[in-house]
């Protein structure tokens, strides 16, 4: 990576254009002096000096005292880095408290598209780490990766989570149903031919997106706290897993006692989630 790259990734990170330069200099070699920076990279002292108290300030350069001339020395970019991720979070817990004041309560009933997949997995993890008791979630395996470590740390606060997907999926904490027509690992689900992601937490909020097969290319994405329909696709897939569950337990040469005690059970965990039905009902009531 050349000098000029190096710039623009500090100037990314939050220095103007002179900083990143000074920073540079120092990062390069020994403390130097002011006088000396600025004959290195060509800029008034004033401009240099400016830059150089600025830095100080943003923890990423130390001064040296060394008898009448002050020396700087550039702090390692890996701290660097650390404080500035310290600084962000810490304003993004302040600034979060500050908004949510601010924030329309009322109920959302549009939909949204979602255009990259970045933005698909920033919505996943917000909508999973605000999950209150159940989250079914629909994905291939490509996509699962990119969300099971905070799947993982919200199952293990207690959060229900249903995975539905092939039986070798292992995800701490959550319970995996398989496809009732999942047959061999990797093979291409026809006629859909791509992968899939599709999320609802709660009754609340749903996500669903699709992406080229085996391809990190997203092909639409949408998401919506709408009630009607959160509950609705909540309703769709809470019944797609829990005929997959019987069929399963059929395929797994289960009794007839056995299979009623396997729904039953799967009732009794998932169909009378609060937040879901309070929601509907809040719904149906608000209509009559």
């Amino acid at each position: 990576m050349n000098a000029s790259e190096l710039l623009s990734l500090l100037v990314g990170i939050g220095f103007t254009r002179i900083e990143a330069e000074v920073y540079l200099s120092l990062g390069l070699g020994a403390a130097q002096s002011g006088y000396t920076i600025s004959n290195s990279i060509g800029k008034s002292r004033s401009n240099v000096y400016q830059a150089l108290k600025t830095l100080e300030q943003k923890g990423a350069i130390v001064e040296l005292q060394a008898g009448r001339n002050k020396q700087f020395q550039a702090v390692p970019i890996e701290q660097v880095l650390a404080q500035k991720e310290r600084d962000f979070f810490t304003k993004k817990e302040a600034i979060t408290e500050a908004f949510s004041s601010f924030q329309n309560h009322e109920v959302d009933d549009q939909i949204y598209a979602l255009n990259t997949v970045s933005q698909v997995y920033t919505k996943a993890e917000e909508m999973i780490r605000s999950a209150e008791e159940v989250i079914f979630i629909d994905v291939q395996r490509a996509q699962l990766e990119h969300i099971r470590s905070v799947v993982e740390e919200t199952a293990a606060r207690g959060v229900k989570v249903v995975i539905l997907g092939d039986d070798t999926y292992e995800v701490k904490g959550c319970e995996i149903m398989k496809y009732s027509y999942y047959v061999t690992p990797g093979k291409t689900y026809e006629p859909w031919g791509l992968d899939w992601f599709c999320i609802a937490v709660d009754g609340g909020k749903f996500l669903i997106s699709t992406f080229k097969q085996q391809e990190e290319e997203l092909i639409y994405a949408l998401w919506s706290s709408s009630t009607f329909l959160a509950g609705w696709i909540y309703s769709d897939m809470l019944y797609e897993i829990a005929f997959s569950h019987i069929i399963n337990m059929f395929k797994d040469g289960l009794s007839r006692e056995q299979i009623w005690d396997g729904i039953n059970a799967y009732a009794a965990k998932y169909f009378d989630i609060a937040p879901a039905i309070l929601r509907l009902k809040a719904l149906y009531k608000d209509a009559l």
